[in-house]
């Protein structure tokens, strides 16, 4: 990099780690290779490498394992470590990491150091961004950015060098560890006071520098090596045994009903309208009302042209007209004739005003009941999801939601509510058509029939197939919606892959699958209207021939209107033919959102089994009886009697590697899934309390922080419960420092992608502060942020939640070694409890074995914050 540009090999190939990890909806092998060929060899050493061999080892379904949308099912370590796998597997020339030792343990971060970057990618050039700066002695080259408190990492095999230079305003320093130390004082004090240990020497710097100069492996890989039993040359990693095998972990289908469309979605869906069953009684009267009326209308209209001819005709008229020389019309007076002709006028009138007020009425009532149809239809969908439990959205991609919450809900709102109109409208018709002409000429009735029969036989052919070909194109929508979702999301790493033709091609595969369905559909479509054109073109004719054998009985107005509306009635049959295929058609996507609202809730506890709460629950304590828990009926423990009690107002910390269940504790105290055993909170368990108000007292900081496409001030008070200056209070207790032009009214855009990860959390944690609950629930809320942003958030925890209980899931053991009480997990079971003090004073003990893992100088803080932490609470 020099005067401002950026200078590498033409050939050389890119590979990017992100910070958030972007994990697609497939199994764990798929995730990895990302489109390449599988290689057995270098698929074990790309996950021993990366630390995530064990997790696929304990995996029920191993490799094969459905991670869901976004890596739903995996922990925020074990998603990090997937990606370094997959960016291992691929082995080009230039890895760029961006921070992935934050999501993971100590244990872990070193295995993942020492494997990976000083093992599968010594020969490569790794530029590492992170926070552990324990690890920035083991850098050939290190790259200092004062004031932006971020550190860049350089492995390569290069000449070392050291350089000082102005980059609008921050100072630029590079070179080893003991070269920095000793020539840049901001280097020294940043380290110092991120460390708070005392000052290196200059001669241990120079002898860690001499033994990264002298060994290709540091001191540290074989001192402090996790695996001992593990051979850590790379000759020998290559032989790594391969994963046990195990079964194949399918994809769960989306459900497709088979056979015709139940009746019950049509009851319900007409229970959903204005006043249900009755409404739509009244608006059928209204279409049959203004059938009859236009019948009438033009049956007037006929009568009146007929007297006019009567009145008007000559003399020499043919007969075979059936005019009548002696009729009272044409023997009227003109006043007589005038008033008659009025009478004509003002009864059509009478019967077009009465039309047009029926009209009205009968759209407006329609398109009313049809609007609160589809949205009361589409709250109860959207209040079904919502309260569906967890392992709905672990089983079921977002693209298979947005279909239903999209298309489907389109497909109601706008197809059902005019194929529907149409229907009604056409069968009104045909009704009062019919009738008319059983009453005129009921030798027509004969043909009609006759029509009938053939068309219902071509609809009961038609119909069973057209209905499920339009269930398979809903279906093939859902897979389209979620490759969208799932790329997006994933841009910067699929073009740092270069990934593109592979992701246009799977696209372009799922596009294709509902292509074929449509363009089916499309096909028989014409396969019907021609069959219906063929018989409609022969009643037709039948209907012309027998009205030359009748038309001498009939005068013609009557004739004449038969004839129209024969025309009319055979377009109105083909028409109604071909609306009730469609409607059956649109009552799919009926179908299918009432699937989504019939789920079954997350709320199982029926009333009588719950508790009414006191006034100032909860005071804070939390007794874990026998706990176990699990996401599904038909999946394993994730985490298997726990016994446990926390006393009002205690500080939890708790640790263990990436996949113990840490995380899995917070999600039963949340009850987002259903557990074996007993969580009480202040003598009351969880299973008797309502979900609404357990999660309403409990706050939480997640790992990855919540925010909303809206304001700032929604995105902290949602429900407005708190006033402006109570907001800014919070806002400052955290110090949030973030230039707000519209103040609380500052657009937070999706995601809070306008916010640093740092200030997201700061965000998170002001929201906390402003519910005043007496538990608190922190998920790696400062895994992915700096120290200094660290150490304000634990400032704030520690100042703000004096008195309330608090539980800390952390990998940084600064944060958590002041607590009460540490929790130790593996494998989902509780192995340690007690004090931080009491732990370290074992040395076998798994938390004594953690400190270890952090290098002598951090395991001597530790276990001096531990000492005096404990001293303080005597």
């Amino acid at each position: 990099m020099i005067g401002g540009a950026m200078k590498l090999n033409r050939n050389a190939r890119f590979c990017y780690v992100p910070q958030e990890s972007w994990i697609f909806s497939d199994s764990i092998k798929e995730n990895i290779l990302f489109g390449m060929e599988f290689n057995e060899k270098k698929f074990n050493e790309s996950i021993y490498a990366a630390g995530f061999d064990t997790d696929i080892a304990n995996f029920q379904y191993g490799d094969s394992t459905l991670v869901g949308d976004n890596g739903i099912i995996l922990s925020g370590g074990q998603k990090a470590r997937l990606s370094l796998a997959r960016a291992l597997y691929r082995d080009e020339d230039i890895y760029l990491l961006d921070d992935p030792l934050s999501a993971v343990d100590v244990q872990v971060a070193r295995h993942i150091f020492e494997k990976c970057i000083l093992g599968r990618l010594r020969s490569k050039m790794c530029i590492l961004v992170t926070h552990q700066i324990q690890f920035l002695k083991y850098a050939t080259t290190i790259l200092f950015l004062d004031k932006v408190i971020k550190n860049i990492i350089f492995f390569y095999r290069t000449k070392i060098f050291l350089f000082h230079c102005h980059n609008q305003g921050n100072q630029l320093a590079s070179g080893t560890y003991s070269q920095l130390h000793q020539m840049c004082p901001e280097f020294k004090q940043w380290t110092q006071t991120n460390t708070n240990n005392p000052r290196l020497d200059s001669s241990s710097a120079s002898d860690t520098a001499s033994q990264l100069n002298s060994s290709p492996t540091p001191e540290f890989v074989t001192q402090f090596s996790l695996f001992a039993g593990v051979p850590t040359s790379p000759e020998t990693e290559k032989l790594l045994v391969p994963t046990t095998e195990k079964s194949v972990q399918k994809q769960t289908e989306e459900f497709k009903r088979i056979g015709s469309v139940s009746g019950s979605v049509y009851l319900r869906y007409i229970q959903a309208s204005l006043w249900g069953v009755l409404g739509i009684a009244i608006i059928f009267i209204l279409f049959m009302g203004t059938s009859v009326l236009t019948l009438f209308t033009n049956w007037w209209l006929g009568r009146w042209s007929n007297a006019e001819r009567i009145r008007y005709a000559s003399k020499s008229t043919n007969v075979n007209c059936t005019i009548e020389n002696h009729s009272p019309i044409r023997n009227m007076t003109m006043n007589a004739w005038f008033k008659k002709r009025d009478n004509y006028f003002y009864t059509l009138l009478g019967f077009v005003l009465l039309n047009i007020i029926l009209l009205f009425l009968r759209t407006i009532l329609y398109f009313l009941s049809t609007h609160i149809a589809a949205r009361t239809i589409h709250n109860q969908m959207f209040s079904s999801i919502l309260r569906a439990p967890v392992y709905f959205f672990d089983t079921n991609p977002i693209g298979r939601i947005i279909n239903r919450c999209s298309k489907d809900i389109s497909s109601i709102d706008e197809k059902l509510s005019e194929t529907t109109y149409n229907f009604i409208e056409a069968f009104s018709n045909i009704a009062s058509t019919i009738s008319f002409i059983a009453y005129i000429q009921p030798v027509s009735l004969i043909s009609l029939i006759f029509v009938g029969t053939i068309l219902e036989r071509i609809r009961r052919f038609f119909s069973p197939a057209i209905r499920d070909i339009k269930r398979l194109e809903s279906l093939g929508r859902s897979p389209i919606y979620s490759y969208i979702c799932a790329t997006i999301q994933g841009i910067p790493l699929i073009r740092s892959y270069g990934a593109q033709t592979m992701c246009t091609r799977n696209f372009s595969y799922y596009l294709d699958e509902h292509s074929r369905a449509f363009s089916l559909m499309l096909t028989m479509n014409r396969w019907l209207a021609m069959r219906i054109e063929s018989v409609i073109a022969a009643f037709i004719g039948l209907l012309t021939f027998s009205m030359f054998l009748v038309h001498r009985n009939l005068p013609v107005s009557d004739l004449g209107l038969i004839l129209a509306y024969s025309f009319t009635l055979m377009g109105s049959v083909q028409w109604i033919v071909r609306l009730i295929v469609d409607v059956m058609i649109q009552m799919t996507s009926t179908e299918r959102v009432i699937e989504y609202i019939d789920l079954k809730p997350e709320e199982s506890s029926t009333s009588d089994q719950l508790v009414i709460l006191p006034p100032r629950w909860p005071i804070g304590s939390i007794v874990f009886d026998n706990m176990s828990f699990r996401y599904s009926d038909d999946s394993s423990w994730v985490l298997s009697n726990i016994n446990i009690s926390i006393e009002p107002g205690e500080k939890i910390g708790i640790v263990g590697r990436t996949g113990a269940g840490k995380s899995s504790i917070i999600q039963a105290l949340f009850r987002m899934a259903e557990l074996d055993g007993r969580i009480l909170i202040d003598e009351i368990d969880t299973k008797q309390i309502p979900l609404y108000e357990l999660r309403r007292h409990i706050s939480i900081i997640p790992q990855d922080p919540v925010l909303f496409n809206d304001s700032l001030r929604i995105n902290l008070d949602p429900f407005g419960e708190y006033s402006d200056i109570e907001i800014w209070s919070a806002l400052n207790e955290v110090q949030f420092k973030f230039d707000l032009i519209e103040g609380l009214q500052h657009n937070v855009t999706e995601g809070g992608s306008n916010f640093s990860v740092g200030q997201r959390q700061l965000i998170c944690l002001a929201r906390a502060l402003l519910r005043k609950n007496r538990i608190l629930l922190i998920d790696e809320a400062t895994a992915n942020v700096d120290h200094k942003t660290d150490e304000i958030i634990q400032v704030a925890i520690r100042r703000k939640f004096i008195h309330c209980t608090v539980l800390t899931i952390a990998h940084r053991l600064r944060t958590i070694i002041d607590s009460d009480k540490i929790l130790v997990l593996s494998q989902g079971r509780a192995v340690e409890f007690a004090s931080a003090h009491e732990l370290l004073s074992d040395n076998n003990s798994q938390f004594a074995q953690l400190v270890a893992q952090t290098g002598q100088r951090e395991a001597d803080y530790l276990r001096h914050q531990a000492k005096k932490a404990a001293k303080s609470r005597k």
